[in-house]
């Protein structure tokens, strides 16, 4: 909960900090999102008779630059999941720090983002075994003159560790200050 407090209040620092700045320079946008998602946990090793592995509901909330087409974000975000052996559920949680990175094109209150992403373990213990990257997704429609938007995107994990890929969906509400 330390780390989470940190990454908050370094957003609300950076806003403050940036705010001035990238209003005097056109085609940069700096926000807020945050909302829901849902971890997509995928096997390639053949799990043991009677075990299930699946997805949980998690949340992601960080600021965002725009710089004309290309976006950047910076996510605390909670992915789950449960694994179900014999009718028995285990569920873990994990915490990163995702990194997306996407080029933005769309016309009017519509766009589509593609581009990749880096998920860092923020949680003790971590290695880099536990770090993910891939290819991210992004359907946005938004209301510009007012600044809010809602977020659409799929992140698909390309990174395997021990078997296994993680991907994601997510659908972020967010605010454009600037």
């Amino acid at each position: 909960m330390k780390l989470f407090t940190r990454i908050s209040a370094l957003c609300i620092a950076l806003v403050a900090l940036l705010a001035p700045v990238a209003h005097a320079i056109p085609g940069v946008s700096f926000g807020i999102m945050g909302g829901a998602n849902l971890n997509l946990p995928s096997t390639s090793s053949s799990l043991p008779a009677g075990t299930e592995l699946t997805g949980t509901l998690g949340y992601s909330v960080g600021p965002s630059v725009g710089i004309g087409p290309l976006e950047l974000s910076a996510l605390y975000s909670s992915y789950g999941s449960k694994v179900t052996f014999l009718g028995v559920g285990q569920t873990t949680t994990s915490n990163f720090l995702d990194i997306p990175a996407l080029y933005r094109i769309g016309a009017g209150p519509l766009s589509v983002g593609l581009g990749g992403f880096y998920s860092i373990c923020v949680e003790s213990g971590c290695t880099t075994d536990n770090n993910n990257y891939g290819a991210t997704a992004s359907v946005r429609a938004s209301v510009p003159v007012v600044g809010f938007f809602v977020d659409g995107r799929f992140n698909l994990g390309l990174k395997d560790s021990a078997g296994s890929k993680a991907s994601s969906l997510a659908v972020l509400l967010g605010y454009d200050f600037i």
